[in-house]
């Protein structure tokens, strides 16, 4: 860059590796060392020569002294054409019509001629309109700059995207160019360019953009960009739910956004479980289909990756890539969700200590074993068992310790004592035994405030399907009466009435139920009196009398 000969150096690969990326760091970092002015024009729509001279001409800058030498890109032909006007518009409004087109004409006679001794990158080669000036006239101009005008010139392109132009670069390439680089960085070299050196999550990303092989410095900034919007949620997180959080962050956008036709779609990765698809595979192995084999290709990069099945968390964090904000998205709620459960476990960790301390040391330790229980017992409760709870219970009165056993009875059900399965009696042998005679009993009453009784007719549709019968649905009919059965026959909908009746009436053999029996008699024998018609259809029905 600091040499004073004049050449063509191309810099080409595919979109979004970083070419322009690498170029303007390789401005920034060589700008006190260059003689030249700069000028940056990207190529896109711009479509005569006369405008391309205009924007190199307008675009140039000197690197040395114009704030941090970052070099100023004007987005069109249009823009910079009117800047050039611009320094001439108080004149022209002076002049009759005829003399401010010979102005313009004049500006573009007198453009060439400025050109000179410029470091050039003409950027977006390959969009050139194809309605405007030829590849050959483009190719032209840059050689007459670096053979006639003392020019560096750096052409950017992509060159799988010249088509048809591509037969004429070809042809010129050996008189044009001096220098031909392919642009195409590794993953860890894209990451060098896109990640910021002291980014908190860097050894994570890179570990995960080396197993997504993305190179594309475009795509990792929009992945960067995603995972600075959702790292706020992640203050005071774990650092397994933050790296779990980012990675699924990465793996989201890279689905989303990246081109590639063997990703995994959204869609597929909802299904995907990675245990189920180790076993499905092995049964296909010898039969494989293409599409099977192209679907366990991205199987095993999301195995290498760390991706087992998707959850709420995942469901969220894709809300957020997909609409390009947080509102409405639930992944703070989510992730607060994760960062709860794991300060639970935690806790039980640091619980359980104390069982360890009890059971492994014989140091005189009571009072440091008693407080590890009263400390984190709270934090604890949401991961423990009524039968966890109940062998501290035994282990505090053993310890003469009632009145801390009886406060952490009332803590835990104030943990947990929404949980009514948790407090019925008939679930304590899913736990194991419940000794503590205090805890039973509080665990009882709790049942009996927060169980949630059924509806009569949800109660009878259940009973109806013969499956048996629970003790909520049992009790709801008990205290049901004939006047009650009868607005439900009555109202029931799709002729449910009948199945219903019957399920009250096959009650009629067990004395300790059979009043439910008698109470839907008496509530059909009230539907047949009240008409003809509706005493034919209970007679036929059921066995029942309904004379009155």
């Amino acid at each position: 860059m600091a040499s004073e000969s004049a050449g063509v150096l191309v810099l080409r690969g595919a979109w979004g590796v970083g070419k322009t990326h690498f170029w303007k760091s390789c401005i920034s970092e060589h700008k006190e060392s260059s003689r030249r002015s700069y000028s940056y024009v990207s190529m896109f729509g711009i479509s005569t020569i006369q405008q391309l001279q205009l924007s190199v001409f307008i675009s140039a800058r000197d690197l040395k002294t114009s704030g941090q030498g970052k070099p100023h890109v004007m987005s069109s032909a249009t823009n910079k054409l009117g800047q050039a006007k611009g320094m001439l518009k108080g004149a022209a409004e002076l002049l009759p019509e005829s003399w401010a087109k010979r102005v313009t004409f004049a500006i573009d006679s007198f453009v060439p001629h400025m050109i000179s001794n410029l470091l050039i990158c003409l950027d977006d080669f390959e969009r050139i309109p194809r309605d405007g000036m030829q590849m050959e006239e483009v190719l032209g101009f840059v050689t007459s700059l670096k053979e006639e005008k003392n020019c560096k010139v750096v052409l950017i392109f992509n060159d799988a995207e010249l088509g048809d132009r591509r037969a004429v670069y070809q042809r010129y390439r050996e008189k044009v160019v001096d220098v031909d680089l392919v642009f195409a960085p590794t993953v860890a070299e894209a990451a060098d360019l896109a990640l910021p050196r002291d980014h908190l999550f860097g050894s994570l990303i890179r570990e995960k953009l080396e197993i997504l092989g993305v190179n594309n410095i475009r795509l990792i900034k929009r992945m960067l960009a995603n995972v600075e919007r959702i790292t706020p949620l992640l203050t005071d997180a774990q650092q397994s739910i933050a790296h779990m959080v980012i990675s699924m962050t990465l793996l989201l956008t890279w689905v989303e956004l990246d081109s590639s036709p063997n990703r995994p779609t959204l869609e597929s990765m909802r299904k995907f479980n990675s245990m189920a698809s180790l076993i499905t595979r092995e049964h296909k192995k010898k039969k494989e289909q293409p599409e099977e084999r192209e679907a366990a290709l991205w199987e095993d990069l999301l195995r290498r990756f760390g991706f087992t099945s998707f959850d709420a968390c995942d469901e969220a964090i894709a809300r957020v890539i997909s609409q390009g904000f947080m509102a409405g998205s639930e992944l703070e709620a989510e992730i607060k969700k994760l960062k709860d459960e794991a300060n639970a476990v935690e806790a039980e960790e640091r619980f359980i200590r104390a069982w360890r301390l009890y059971h492994d040391s014989l140091d005189d330790d009571e009072a440091e074993i008693v407080k590890i229980i009263d400390s984190t017992f709270d934090a604890a409760a949401p991961r423990m068992t009524p039968n966890n709870v109940d062998s501290t219970l035994r282990l505090l009165r053993n310890l003469g310790r009632d009145g801390l056993a009886d406060s952490l009875i009332e803590r835990y059900t104030k943990i947990r004592g929404k949980e009514a399965d948790l407090f019925d009696p008939d679930n304590f042998h899913t736990f194991g035994s419940i000794e503590d005679s205090k805890f039973r009993e509080v665990s009882e009453r709790q049942f009996e405030l927060v169980r949630e009784m059924p509806t009569l007719s949800e109660a009878l549709r259940e009973i109806a399907k013969g499956k048996g019968w629970s003790k909520e649905q049992m009790a709801v009919l008990s205290s049901t009466s004939p006047e009650m059965l009868y607005q439900v026959f009555k109202t029931s909908e799709d002729g449910r009435f009948t199945s219903m009746a019957k399920a009250c009436l096959r009650f009629a053999d067990d004395p300790t139920m059979a009043q439910i029996a008698e109470n839907a008699k008496i509530a059909l024998k009230r539907i047949a009196s009240e008409s003809h018609i509706n005493k034919l259809r209970i007679s036929s029905k059921f066995d029942i009398s309904t004379d009155t």
